[in-house]
């Protein structure tokens, strides 16, 4: 279980922080997607770091 990132960017909501360290501001947004693997992180991390900082901006907006 981990937290759907693109769920909260969808509908957005205030997060405050007592709540998100309680949890219960963040339930809304639990997912049982698989979570991200140190594979696809590590050629997404590489990915940014050879393609220098503002082109890294730029594809991530």
């Amino acid at each position: 279980m981990g937290i759907d990132l693109g769920a909260w960017l969808e509908d957005p909501a205030p997060l405050p922080v007592d709540g998100v360290i309680q949890g219960w501001a963040l339930a809304d947004y639990f997912s049982d997607a698989p979570p991200v693997s140190p594979e696809s992180f590590r050629r997404f991390s590489d990915m940014l770091l050879e393609t220098g900082p503002f082109l890294a901006m730029v594809m991530l907006n």
